[in-house]
């Protein structure tokens, strides 16, 4: 595998070159650059609140004489709403090539790729580790989250492929809460 630098004018330069030969690793999904941006599909909990059941989220009723008033349930803050449940938002992380090591272990060479996040505000660590035989799937260990979904846990290069799953998935979300399960 080598790894490139692009400069400007679309000249090269060679970062470096590996060579892997183990019996467990082979050829990686994508050859990583530090240049390149990779994504990996992730999610957060959005609440679902309830509109409020007097004015019905508008904030104001309607009197018998005519006239609009405040809401008595709500005193106007439509915002302020009950939470009824939670829904899944998926979203898309992207990650930078952020260090190259090579570790050995019982006299086996193994390749470890570090990414750090690109689109986090968090002031926790948000950089992942690829070692060895995952390099040919590209997947990572992420603790936050118990269920995984098919490229949650695994980057990829092909940003139309993380985007087109995070719309199945919110699409799949959306049914799963207007059907009620």
């Amino acid at each position: 595998m080598e790894i490139k630098r692009f400069l400007h004018h679309g000249a090269e330069q060679l970062i470096a070159s590996i060579n892997i030969q183990t019996t467990y690793c082979k050829e990686p999904k994508f050859a990583p650059s530090f240049e390149g941006e990779y994504y990996a599909v992730s999610w957060s909990e959005k609440q679902i609140r309830a509109d409020c059941p007097a004015c019905g989220g508008k904030g104001k009723i309607t009197g018998l004489d005519g006239k609009e008033y405040m809401c008595p349930a709500c005193k106007g803050d439509w915002r302020n709403k009950a939470v009824v449940g939670a829904i899944k938002q998926w979203y898309i992380k992207k990650y930078k090539l952020k260090n190259i090591s090579i570790s050995n272990s019982n006299d086996i060479n193994s390749i470890k790729l570090e990414f750090e996040q690109a689109n986090s505000e968090s002031r926790y660590s948000t950089s992942i580790t690829i070692r060895g035989r995952n390099i040919e799937t590209m997947t990572f260990d992420e603790y936050c989250h118990s269920e995984k979904s098919r490229l949650q846990y695994e980057l990829t290069d092909n940003y139309a492929e993380a985007l087109a799953e995070i719309k199945r998935l919110n699409k799949e979300e959306k049914e799963k809460s207007v059907n009620g399960n």
